[in-house]
């Protein structure tokens, strides 16, 4: 099914090639005092060109010059000790009164400090995966974003208030990266990486939205209230499953995603899911420009007679049971159908769509009989033993 159900979709031409991870390149940070706390803070006027600084030359003097320095434009008062040296690549350190500056020759001499430090802590310091900073802190200059960044040989970690400090790394870390620029994007992260997911998976949340990753699926991105109605289905652990497009466009201005299995559609009316033999047969008949429109419904109705389902659309709805498959149900005919009881009448579940039979009627068939429709005489109910030509 879930091949079917995607087939329809590429078949519209729907999924969007996933985005491309982009590479950090050189900036340097320019530090301002800021009021009322005379705190330090820095910014890079354009977050899609932060990356690290010029490394400085290894010798001890110049080690140490780079060192004092870049205390001196954090604003980190006096040394608490003198240069430690020994660290993993010939690196070394000083602490100072605010904070400590770290350096190796690769990454030269970078801040480190307060909440950023500490997550940096967690992550074994240079030793971990993340390595050195390659870059001070800074925050990104965009209106209303007030994350602060520090960009590492193996990754971001972010801090904001309240969310505290994030890292970011692998191919989240990617997707994120590609996110970013001078118009904003994810912004600070929310939580740690979630690993142990469906399928080998992991996730995490940001400011702007989710990202999710998984062994067949890669990196994507699910923002919006299409990420709130996949939250509320279970994520991963939905039967959406994970996401598989960024989201895209529709025709008539709304965006949607697909998943493993299903496909979530936002329109200014309604978030809806479209999945299954219901979501399988709305694509083969059109989809969004199609007959049937948008859906109306956030998910199809469960539990009618038989085990039956349906979901309605703006012009129509799609009918499905075990026994007769998903049907289109539109029009005059539906609501002689819906008149006679629907499902629960005599008639039953539709096992047909519309077709037009020899004599130019307009005919739909159904478990109990049939219902034809002229423009002269309108929609005629004939129970009995089903027409099935379709």
């Amino acid at each position: 099914m879930r091949s079917k159900f995607l087939g329809a979709v590429l078949g519209l031409g729907l999924l969007s090639s996933s985005v491309l991870a982009v590479a950090p390149a050189h900036a340097e940070e320019h530090c301002y005092t800021a009021a009322p706390n005379g705190s330090i803070e820095c910014y890079n006027s354009d977050f899609a060109s932060a990356g690290g600084v010029t490394p400085t030359p290894s010798s001890p003097a110049a080690r140490d010059a780079a060192i004092s320095a870049i205390a001196v434009k954090y604003g980190l008062g006096s040394a608490l000790g003198p240069v430690r040296t020994g660290l993993k690549n010939d690196g070394a350190y000083r602490q100072f009164q605010r904070g400590f500056v770290v350096y190796s020759p690769s990454t030269g001499a970078q801040v480190s400090r307060g909440a950023i430090r500490a997550a940096y802590s967690k992550l074994g310091y240079e030793k971990g995966k993340f390595g050195y900073p390659v870059s001070g802190e800074f925050k990104s200059g965009i209106a209303f974003d007030n994350t602060v960044y520090q960009q590492y040989q193996g990754g971001w970690i972010t801090w904001a208030a309240p969310l505290g400090a994030h890292p970011i790394s692998g191919a989240i870390g990617s997707r994120w990266r590609a996110g970013q620029g001078k118009y904003g994007g994810f912004n600070a992260a929310q939580t740690d990486e979630m690993t142990g997911l469906k399928d080998g998976g992991a996730g995490q949340r940001f400011d702007g939205g989710l990202i999710y990753w998984s062994p067949k699926t890669g990196a994507l991105a699910v923002a919006g209230p299409i990420a709130s109605v996949w939250l509320q289905e279970g994520a991963d652990r939905s039967r959406l499953g994970y996401p598989v497009t960024e989201q895209y466009a529709t025709p008539s201005g709304g965006q949607a995603q697909s998943f493993q299995n299903g496909v979530i559609v936002q329109t200014n009316r309604e978030v809806s899911i479209l999945s299954g033999a219901i979501g399988t047969k709305y694509f083969s008949e059109g989809g969004y420009t199609g007959g049937l429109g948008y859906p109306t419904q956030r998910r199809e109705t469960t539990g009618l007679r038989a085990g039956g389902a349906s979901q309605s659309f703006e012009k129509g709805a799609i009918v499905w049971s075990s026994m007769t498959g998903a049907q289109v149900s539109k029009g005059a005919i539906r609501t002689a159908w819906l008149k006679n009881g629907a499902q629960d009448g005599s008639l039953g579940y539709p096992t047909t769509g519309e077709f037009t039979t020899p004599d130019g009627r307009t005919m739909q068939a159904f478990q109990g009989g049939r219902i034809t429709w002229t423009a002269a005489s309108g929609a005629e109910v004939l129970p009995g033993t089903p027409h099935t030509t379709n």
